[in-house]
């Protein structure tokens, strides 16, 4: 009787001292879902990329900000082209610079955007009715065997996860729209080559992120944020961009230049089939 009581007290003695070794074990496992997102600009202009990161060991993932009017999505154009990627734990290689690991994209529901208010990608900036528009981006890891044979390679035991701290990114298309039109400035050719003084500065101030992680995780749901001041000093992430300005002046010449393209392009399609 007294041997069958140590031993049950030894065995719980034993089950509690595990622990804490358990949760560093899962710990190891779960890429600090806590930790705040990173997000960048990739590219430049009316044409880009916005690359916003999210924990490798969430499950559920919510992405939510509020967009200036001097940018747009065109949500059919980000729903077919977005992608998810495993990122390079190295240090010097993060944002811009970001070493792709492997697209993960197939691991995941299809990607759901909401705003606010229609993105009208039509619209110059001044003819827009909103000054920002908040927009959310929701995916989900798929629950089928493929996409948890594709997850299992960063988050199982003995993974090569192990070796560097995976992050992992959503990168959706986005563009931007002339915020400013210049009414005063006269036409100069080397301004309309050069674009020369002719730019303003426009952010994305802040990204929130929130959702559900692995049930290996010591934590069950994240919530975090990542702002301009917490980006800044880390030149690799763009917040910020400085979009070209519109110059009335300049249309007519810009009308004349695309319609001489378009007459040249046409000369040239006629003149090949023939």
């Amino acid at each position: 009787m007294m041997v069958h009581f140590i031993s049950r007290a030894l065995a719980v003695v034993l089950a509690i001292a595990a622990v804490p070794v358990i949760a560093a074990l899962q710990s190891s496992r779960c890429p600090l879902p806590a930790s705040p997102p990173s997000y960048t600009f990739i590219g430049g202009g009316f044409h880009m990329q916005l690359a916003l990161e999210y924990p490798l060991a969430a499950t559920d993932v919510r992405f939510n900000f509020d967009i200036p009017k001097s940018f747009f999505i065109d949500e059919a154009e980000a729903e077919q082209l977005y992608r998810m990627e495993v990122l390079s734990g190295d240090p010097m290689a993060q944002g811009i610079d970001a070493v792709v690991m492997a697209d993960i994209t197939r691991a995941y529901t299809s990607l759901c955007i909401s705003s606010q208010y229609f993105f009208d990608i039509e619209a110059p900036a001044f003819n827009v009715n909103y000054t920002s528009n908040h927009v959310e981006l929701t995916f989900q890891e798929r629950s089928d065997d493929d996409a948890g044979r594709v997850m299992e390679n960063y988050l199982s035991e003995g993974s090569a996860r192990e070796e560097a701290p995976f992050r992992a990114r959503l990168v959706i298309p986005i563009h931007s729209r002339y915020d400013v039109l210049n009414a005063t400035r006269t036409f100069s050719l080397r301004r309309f080559i050069t674009g020369e003084d002719s730019y303003v500065r426009r952010c994305l101030t802040k990204v929130d992120v929130t959702g559900r992680a692995d049930p290996r995780c010591p934590a069950g749901t994240y919530s975090a944020s990542a702002t301009v001041a917490s980006l800044e000093g880390r030149p690799s992430y763009k917040t910020c961009l400085d979009l070209p300005v519109g110059l009335l002046d300049d249309l007519p010449y810009v009308y004349y230049a695309l319609m001489s393209l378009l007459v040249a392009g046409a000369v040239i399609v006629i003149t090949a089939i023939r």
